[in-house]
């Protein structure tokens, strides 16, 4: 009981400090986000928010990683009465590159910073802190971001497909690992030269059609991604 007093209490002080990083950096900007600025909005000193946070790029890592809310709460309609696991798989990449280029800067902080080495223990903090943005309980992929593992849902999409023939049970976990560097290392170069690329669209575009090659690559038949060449 006083285990989850504990917990309780802890995830409490998070979304105060979180909400409150929040709000300074929606009205003055992600730099004007300080320690002092944060302990104060929250009603608290710097050393209380140190109790919760390594340091300063620890709690500006939890104000990125609310921007996963909008593709939670996207990527249901973006499968919605898609049966094919192979085209369930491409259209949940493209959701996910979709809003990764929109925030690119926020999406290559959460997946490719310092922290996300611990990506699944910040992410299930988070969710315990905001357990209103997890995605609708019930859904197919829920688990994935209730796990704190938002890349299950695309091995699930793999593996179904494997069971079905359209590609090898042993190339998935490759093809979820190719893929989502395929992500970063576009992610890296429109973040490094935006105008060579033009526009988050078509960034997203290009990388989508990357991950159908890969698709094609471990014999997925062409005639299934024909959509994303």
């Amino acid at each position: 009981m006083m285990i989850k007093k504990k917990e309780i209490q802890r995830h409490r002080m998070v979304r105060y400090f979180v909400e409150a990083a929040c709000s300074i950096a929606d009205s003055q900007g992600t730099d004007a986000v300080t320690a002092r600025k944060v302990a104060e909005l929250a009603g608290y000193n710097a050393a209380t928010l140190y109790n919760y946070f390594d340091n300063l790029p620890h709690l500006l890592y939890f104000i990125h990683l609310r921007h996963l809310k909008d593709y939670a709460q996207a990527l249901p309609h973006a499968i919605r009465d898609i049966d094919h696991p192979i085209l369930l798989y491409m259209k949940i990449c493209e959701c996910f590159n979709e809003h990764g280029f929109q925030k690119p800067q926020q999406y290559y902080t959460i997946f490719f910073s310092e922290h996300s080495e611990k990506f699944n223990e910040h992410l299930r903090l988070y969710y315990d802190a905001f357990p209103e943005e997890l995605p609708p309980e019930g859904l197919y992929f829920y688990p994935a971001f209730k796990q704190n593992d938002v890349h299950q849902k695309d091995y699930n999409a793999l593996m179904a497909a494997a069971r079905k023939g359209f590609l090898k049970e042993e190339d998935v976990v490759d093809i979820v690992r190719i893929n989502f560097l395929i992500f970063g290392g576009m992610l890296r170069h429109f973040l490094s030269f935006p105008s060579e690329i033009g526009s988050a669209d078509k960034a997203a575009c290009i990388a989508t059609r990357y991950q159908a090659h890969t698709l094609a690559g471990y014999g997925v038949s062409p005639e299934l991604l024909t959509d994303y060449y």
